[in-house]
C-alpha cells in the first residue's frame, strides 16, 4: 500500500475515526466467560474473564491512538456519532458480553444449549456447530485485539490516501504482502505445510474465500475513498446481521431475542446514516502530491 509523504495535514480527525472505527472490534468479540467457567479451573476462568473484560472496555483506546496517528480530513457530525453508538449498542445486544448480560438475563433454552458451546440453539444446519476449548477462545480474543488495531490502521490509512491511488493498487499491495507473508510462515512453521485441495468441495470453499475476500477489500477501499470514514465504517456493523443469517443457514443455530433486538438497532442506525444529507465539504489544504498532479 502506498504511503502518504506528508502527514502534517492529517491532524484534524481526533475522535472522529475513533468513534467510527469501533465496528471491527465488536464484530470479532465472542463471549468466552461462560464456556471457560465450565471446562477450566477457577483460576483459568478468572483470567479469561478479566481478559475479556479488559478487551471489551479498552479496545476503543486502540482506535484513539490510531486516530491521532492517521487522520481523516473531514469533520465527524453529531448524527453520525449518535448512529455509531446506536449500532455499537446493537452489537452489544448480539454479542452479549458477560459483564453486561449476566446469567439471570438469559433464557432457559439458552442455558440448556451448552452442547453447541454458545448461547445459540442448534437445529439442523449444513454443518455441525464448531466447539472451542478455553485456550482456543483465549487465542481468538488475542487475535481479535490485534486484528482490530490492524483494521483501524488500515481504514485510516486508506482514507488518508484517498483517490490519489486507485483502489486496485491498494488491494494489490495487500494481496502481495499477504501471499509473501503466508508463504514464509508456512515455510518456517514446523506444524504447517502447503496442501492442494483434493475435492471439488474444498476448491469451492477456498474459491469462495478468495472471491469474497477480494470483493471485501475492493469495495471497502472504494467506499472509504468515496465517502467520509464515519459514514462508511458505520455501515460495517451490518455484517453482524449477515453473520447471524449465515450462521442460521450453515450451522442451524437460532439466535436469542437479544440478537434480533441488536440486529434491529444495527440496521436502523445504518439506514439512518445512509439517508442523512451529505454536508458540503470544507476546503482543505492540498498535499504535496496533489499539488504536483495539478
Amino acid at each position: 500500500m502506498p504511503q502518504s509523504q506528508n502527514k502534517t495535514q492529517a491532524n484534524q480527525h481526533g475522535d472522529s475515526e475513533a468513534s467510527s472505527l469501533l465496528a471491527p472490534a465488536a464484530l470479532n468479540r465472542e463471549d468466552s466467560s461462560e464456556t471457560s467457567s465450565e471446562t477450566s479451573p477457577d483460576s483459568e476462568s478468572t483470567i479469561l474473564e478479566k481478559l475479556q473484560n479488559f478487551y471489551s472496555r479498552n479496545i476503543g483506546l486502540f482506535y484513539v491512538l490510531v486516530a491521532q496517528l492517521f487522520a481523516s480530513i473531514e469533520p465527524f457530525t453529531v448524527k453520525e456519532a449518535t448512529a455509531g453508538f446506536i449500532a455499537f449498542a446493537g452489537v452489544l445486544f448480539v454479542a452479549r458480553p458477560a459483564f453486561l448480560f449476566p446469567e439471570s438475563w438469559r433464557t432457559l433454552s439458552e442455558l440448556e444449549s451448552r452442547s453447541v458451546d454458545s448461547d445459540f440453539t442448534a437445529d439442523g444446519g449444513i454443518l455441525p456447530p464448531a466447539k472451542a476449548t478455553p485456550q482456543e477462545r483465549t487465542i481468538a480474543i488475542l487475535c481479535a485485539i490485534f486484528g482490530s488495531f490492524a483494521a483501524a490502521t488500515a481504514y485510516a490509512t486508506i482514507r488518508v490516501i484517498g483517490k490519489r491511488a486507485h483502489s486496485l493498487v491498494s488491494v494489490n499491495y495487500f494481496a502481495v504482502l499477504a501471499t509473501v507473508s503466508s508463504f514464509l510462515i508456512i515455510m518456517i512453521h514446523p506444524d504447517l505445510q502447503f496442501e492442494i485441495p483434493k475435492t471439488i468441495a474444498e476448491w469451492c470453499l477456498l474459491l469462495s474465500i478468495g472471491i469474497s475476500g477480494f470483493l471485501l477489500q475492493l469495495l471497502l477501499t472504494e467506499g472509504l475513498q468515496r465517502e467520509k470514514a464515519g459514514r462508511a465504517t458505520n455501515l460495517i456493523y451490518v455484517q453482524m446481521v449477515f453473520a447471524l443469517i449465515i450462521e442460521r443457514i450453515v450451522w442451524g443455530t437460532t439466535p436469542p431475542l437479544t440478537s434480533f433486538i441488536g440486529s434491529a438497532l444495527i440496521i436502523g442506525s445504518a439506514v439512518w446514516v445512509s439517508l442523512q444529507k451529505k454536508a458540503p465539504a470544507e476546503p482543505r489544504p492540498l498535499l504535496d502530491e496533489e499539488r504536483r498532479q495539478q
